[in-house]
Formats: C-alpha cells, sequence, structure tokens
C-alpha cells in the first residue's frame, strides 16, 4: 500500500471483512490484520445502535490526520482527553 499520511484502515476494510484489528509500524506499511471472533447476534445488535451521515463534504484523511498531529503537539486538553480515552477502552 502506498502512504498518504493516515487512512490506510479504510482500504483493510473493505478487504477483509467483519471485526478487525489493523496494524503497521512507521513507514514503510506492513499491515497485519487479526480477524475477531464475535459473538451470536453481535453484529444485528450493532446494527441497531449504528447511523450512518453524509456530510456531503469531501475531506482527505491526510488533512484530518495532521490536523489533530497538530492538536496532539500543541498540547490541547480535549484532543489529549480523547485520545487517553481510547486507549483506556483498547487496554
Amino acid at each position: 500500500m502506498r502512504a498518504a499520511g493516515g487512512g490506510w484502515q479504510d482500504q483493510v476494510g473493505g478487504i477483509f471483512g467483519g471485526a478487525k484489528i489493523a496494524r503497521s509500524k512507521a513507514l514503510p506499511l506492513q499491515v497485519s490484520v487479526e480477524c475477531l471472533e464475535c459473538p451470536e447476534g453481535f453484529y444485528d445488535l450493532l446494527s441497531k445502535h449504528l447511523v450512518l451521515v453524509y456530510t456531503g463534504t469531501a475531506r482527505l484523511a491526510r488533512n484530518l490526520l495532521q490536523t489533530v498531529i497538530r492538536r496532539w503537539y500543541a498540547r490541547l486538553p480535549e484532543v489529549h482527553d480523547h485520545l487517553f480515552g481510547i486507549s483506556n477502552l483498547v487496554a
């Protein structure tokens, strides 16, 4: 996969169905994918709680990533708090 400054996860999501964890170290990308076993009825339950919202506005993943990184380096509390919260969910 060619590096685009972010957003390679979308391609992994399109290639591998279901729930997964995709990882790569720094460039060059060498993506490993771990497909997750989900309990019976998980996808039905999940689909009842998801909403897809289309805004009609195109945004490049690279630009979004750059904004997040700039805000992280600026040590903005809301960015730190969100990322810390995400890491606690995964741990």
